[in-house]
């Protein structure tokens, strides 16, 4: 990296993490072997804020999310009693109530009928949508399905206890949901405070 004398210039590093939460780098070396490449001059960079790993994707297996839309469409629907089903393949795991049997019986196709009003919002991602898996695999299933719904432009809201974010699109919503899933159930920690190191560490102040 050039960097002018009187000049300043971003630089991003890559920091690998084994889990998701707050991240912490270690001390970094910085040097410079300016201007000839002869003689070289190191010091240790400590930073002082910590960053954040994100949840690692796990592709989700079908939800229903137990969070009703609070949209003044979804009232409307509820109030006038009106339902619509979403008509799709029979697919392993489904439950028998829901498969349209006249239509089999006519057809031969094994049909099933999602009806709306048997199921939460679609535009909720939901940390109770996966009875049965633990904390850290639920997270992993809703990453996915922020970045799932991101790249494919939807509106989408994200639950989880203690904490909701409402329903949003784009890049800067998908990273705050993303950035909540990261750090769930931990404490942030403390900014440390700056330290000197190295031959200033041992000059007397002025």
């Amino acid at each position: 990296i050039h960097v002018l004398a009187g000049e300043s210039q971003n630089v991003t590093l890559p920091v690998p993490s084994a889990h998701r939460g707050y991240l912490r780098p270690d001390r970094i070396r910085i040097e410079t072997r300016y201007p000839f490449g002869l003689l070289k001059a190191w010091s240790w960079l400590r930073p002082l804020a910590s960053g954040v790993a994100w949840p690692r994707p796990v592709p989700a297996p079908d939800s229903q999310s137990t969070v009703e839309d609070d949209s003044d469409t979804d009232r409307a629907r509820r109030k006038t009693g009106q339902d619509e089903a979403d008509l799709r393949p029979w697919r392993e795991g489904d439950l028998s109530p829901r498969v349209m049997w006249k239509r089999f019986a006519r057809s031969g196709q094994m049909i099933v009928a999602d009806w709306e009003a048997q199921q939460g919002s679609p535009y909720w991602l939901d940390f109770a949508a996966f009875p049965g898996a633990d904390t850290e695999l639920r997270l992993s299933y809703l990453a996915w399905q922020v970045a799932e719904r991101s790249a494919k432009g939807e509106r989408f809201g994200l639950s989880f206890p203690g904490e909701s974010i409402e329903p949003d699109s784009g890049p800067v919503h998908a990273q705050r949901c993303l950035g909540a899933l990261a750090v769930y159930g931990e404490e942030k920690p403390r900014i440390a405070e700056p330290r000197i190191f190295g031959s200033r560490a041992t000059m007397d102040p002025a």
